[in-house]
């Protein structure tokens, strides 16, 4: 006999818990709402979880005056030591919808509590491996039951619960959403891991877009019940379900199998592109692994891209990060060596995962989302054509998942909110942080103690907080006694004192007229304090710069005393780089860029190394998207039709200031108008020339600069032996701006040409 220890702690206290906070007061919500991006109420918007129809349709069941505390959850067995030792926890987290996705994910917020850790063992008084799998899930959901016992009776009359605004409310806790990977997500169901744990579908139809049965708990239960237990009952390999007691089966209101959220990270990221579609298309190449590698090599650099030097094929434990910076750049890597039908499939599944990734949704863009994955349907048969995947497309069931994001996100709101990356995260905090403060041995014991010590400290911190906005005086004077730090968590500190050191480190610049509200953030103190134009004239890109400049300045009306200066004595401030703050206007009805993002720009010349064994540092000149018609980009932004009028890409070769409290300029080198390739679905760009080799330049406010970009070379059929990423903007003529940078990209340069919706 084997005794296990089930850790845990009351779920309905939890969400007492998190439901009263009152640091969430503003924000937390208690009833469902149906938000529109318009003003017909046609077009919807998803995004939270109080806009799906799961709370709507629930709220309907429940007495009048109910609230609803839409329970998440979320589990995975995670490793403790990183080399030896075999040392695992398996813990359960738990977290509420009312409060918004965007303060769930942050774990400074400790909007998600740990509920319990359920005993890992590896059952080794079972003779054999059925029989250890068996008991083992059958171990599971024991535990499971008795850490949601307490949700059974709360979930069926509701909990009179103190909320963060003071009022008291009868709370419904019900599971809402099950956060977990695809083997857990079986493991929750009760399902084999080659069945679909949300439909009963068959090899053949998991292979196709066809409209399948749905799984119903009530139809589930009654054949765990007949089957009593027996392994090889009929019905239950028929619906490819596991003989173990569910923990779900008594939990009122609740349907697992539509629980179940998606999961970007492991069905997205490093499951349909990374274990399949990468490697297809790799193999589908002209030149393999080797060619796909040097282009990776040659890709120009971009602060928000990683550099792969070595090339991909090299790597190896790769992380998801990995993986989206992979996916930023691949396509663009595929042009010119793979069949426009490989192409179109590859493009289907970055649409999906970028539309997917969308932090909030309307009616359109889950539109977008199919028509997304119906061109992978379509597109799909040219890799057996080409005899790389041999078996059906039924066998992986990752990508038969990919059928229900949008039936999840209409039902639950965004699938970025539900997403393992958040509970993986947690693992940090909730698991590693406590395995280390111990001693190794009962660390289990030792770890809620350290949990337990964590979370006083964050409450009294928390009350230090609220105790200095009422009354300043006093707090000040408990911090003098020796009292705790105030203020926000460790995390949150240090984001506030990396916004102080900005907020110190730029200066806000006055805007000239432009047809966008931006602000751009300018270092206080210049890289280049004294440049010389002169001087500035030798360097290479920058040989027109004192004839340019004398041309701005007499088209810009500056007097003729400063026209007329001998340039070798004018000199500037150059700065190495500008940001811009992009605005929430680029959302286009909340798809998901409600935050500001700050956008830097480079302009630096190659630099001597500091030590004899460094290298030297590159030269960096960003290309960006700047605005040359005010007029006709306005009306481009109102048709919304994907047209790119009014906007030409440029390279900046120099930031610069005139004079000290100036306006800060930009020397640029232009390329031609963007072009739409309806084959490739992407806009090409070419160098702009006033005869050749001299490119066509001018200076231009950087506040007429909208945003960064990405440009691909044109590679052609093959890319030759060496490549070099520092000049590939130099050697090459003709670009693709990459629309899978960021999700403002995707928006501004594909989102409304998508599949011509």
């Amino acid at each position: 006999m084997e005794e296990l220890i089930v850790w845990k702690r009351d779920p309905v206290e939890c969400v007492k818990e998190l439901i009263g906070n009152p640091t969430f007061r503003e924000m937390m919500q208690y009833a469902p709402e149906k938000v529109y991006e318009d003003m017909e109420g046609e077009c919807r918007i998803y995004d939270e979880m109080w806009t799906g129809d799961w709370w709507w349709n629930l709220q309907k069941m429940l007495p009048p005056g109910a609230t609803v505390a839409p329970v998440i959850l979320a589990s995975d067995k995670t490793q403790l030591t990183s080399f030896s030792g075999d040392k695992s926890a398996w813990p359960v987290y738990l977290s509420i919808g009312n409060i918004p996705g965007s303060i769930r994910r942050r774990p400074s917020s400790k909007t998600t509590v740990l509920i319990g850790y359920i005993p890992t063992t590896k059952l080794d008084i079972f003779r054999t491996d059925e029989e250890r799998s068996r008991n083992g899930q059958q171990l599971f959901h024991h535990c499971m039951s008795l850490l949601l016992n307490p949700l059974v009776e709360a979930g069926k009359n509701g909990v009179d619960m103190v909320c963060a605004d003071g009022k008291v409310r009868t709370v419904f806790p019900i599971l809402s959403a099950y956060i977990a990977d695809w083997p857990e997500q079986c493991l929750v169901a009760c399902t084999k891991e080659s069945r679909c744990p949300k439909c009963l579908a068959g090899t053949k139809e998991r292979g196709e877009p066809v409209d399948t049965v749905l799984r119903d708990p009530e139809k589930t239960k009654k054949l765990l019940r007949r089957a009593g237990g027996n392994p090889r009952d009929k019905n239950l390999k028929e619906h490819g379900i596991r003989a173990v007691d569910p923990f779900w089966a008594d939990l009122p209101h609740c349907n697992i199998f539509s629980c179940l959220t998606p999961d970007l990270l492991h069905q997205l990221h490093k499951g349909v592109f990374g274990d399949h579609v990468w490697k297809w298309s790799t193999e589908a190449t002209a030149g393999g692994e080797e060619e796909i590698d040097r282009r990776f090599k040659s890709m120009p650099s971009h602060p928000s891209v990683r550099h792969f030097n070595k090339g991909i094929s090299v790597l190896s434990q790769m992380t998801g990060t990995e993986y989206k910076n992979i996916e930023k750049v691949y396509l663009g890597a595929l042009i010119g060596v793979v069949d426009l039908r490989v192409h179109r499939a590859v493009q289907a599944i970055l649409d999906f995962i970028v539309l997917a990734s969308f932090e909030s949704h309307t009616d359109d863009s889950l539109t977008r989302i199919d028509s997304a994955w119906s061109s992978w349907h379509e597109n799909k048969g040219i890799f057996r054509e080409l005899g790389i995947r041999r078996q059906d497309f039924g066998s992986i069931p990752k990508l038969h998942m990919l059928r229900y994001y949008i039936t999840s996100i209409r039902s639950r709101g965004a699938a970025a909110w539900t997403n393992t990356e958040l509970s993986e995260r947690y693992h940090i905090e909730y698991a590693k942080s406590g395995y280390r403060a111990s001693n190794r041995r009962d660390f289990l014991e030792q770890m809620t103690v350290w949990l337990r010590r964590q979370e006083a400290i964050h409450r009294r911190r928390t009350y230090l907080d609220w105790l200095r906005k009422r009354h300043p005086d006093e707090s000040a004077q408990a911090e003098d006694e020796g009292e705790a730090d105030g203020g926000e968590e460790e995390e949150e500190g240090r984001e506030s004192q990396e916004q102080q050191e900005r907020s110190e480190f730029f200066v806000n610049t006055p805007a000239l007229p432009t047809p966008v509200s931006h602000q751009v953030l300018m270092a206080r103190t210049p890289a280049y304090p004294n440049a010389s134009v002169r001087e500035l004239g030798l360097q290479s890109g920058l040989n027109d710069f004192p004839p340019v400049l004398h041309s701005f300045l007499l088209d810009s009306g500056y007097s003729r005393s400063i026209t007329s200066l001998d340039f070798s004595h004018l000199r500037v401030q150059g700065f190495k780089r500008f940001t811009i703050r992009l605005p929430s206007p680029f959302d286009s009805g909340g798809l998901g860029l409600s935050e500001v993002n700050n956008d830097s720009i480079r302009a630096t010349f190659c630099q001597a190394p500091r030590t004899p064994l460094r290298s030297p540092s590159p030269a960096r000149f960003d290309t960006a998207l700047a605005i040359q018609d005010p007029s006709s980009w306005r009306v481009s932004t109102s048709r919304s039709d994907g047209s790119l009028s009014g906007l030409k890409v440029c390279r900046v070769r120099f930031i610069f200031k005139l004079q000290p409290e100036g306006q800060p300029l930009a020397y640029v080198e232009w390329f031609n108008a963007p072009l739409w390739s309806s084959d490739l679905g992407l806009f090409s760009v070419s160098k702009a020339y006033r005869r050749r080799p001299q490119r066509q330049t001018s200076i231009i406010p950087t506040s007429s600069i909208l945003c960064s970009c990405h440009l691909i070379p044109k590679f052609g059929t093959n890319i030759g032996p060496k490549p070099d990423a520092d000049d590939a903007l130099d050697t090459y003529t003709t670009f693709y701006l990459n629309p899978y940078l960021r999700a403002h990209d995707y928006l501004l340069l594909r989102y409304h040409k998508l599949y011509d919706i």
